[in-house]
């Protein structure tokens, strides 16, 4: 929404956290899609299948994913969470 500054202190805010407390790898790759970062998304995406975030169940279909779904990588990571279709 054009404010990077603000979205780039949120993620270093998350990153700082997460070694005292938990901080879901789902909404870091939600800030860093946002920050059109694809390569840190996919690894927080996977780290995120790797601690089984609920939240990640919801990525079919919530559209702040609509410009991702057709990245190789989003496709296999549907694929790896046996969704149909995917």
């Amino acid at each position: 929404m054009g404010r990077r500054d603000d979205a780039d202190a949120v993620l270093q805010g998350l990153l700082s956290r997460r070694s005292e407390r938990y901080t879901s790898a789902y909404g870091i790759a939600i800030v860093a899609a946002g920050l059109g970062d694809r390569d840190a998304t996919f690894s927080w995406l996977d780290a995120a299948y790797e601690e089984r975030a609920a939240w990640l169940s919801t990525s079919f279909v919530d559209p702040r994913w609509n410009s991702w779904r057709d990245a190789p990588r989003f496709r296999e990571l549907m694929r790896r969470m046996e969704f149909a279709g995917a």
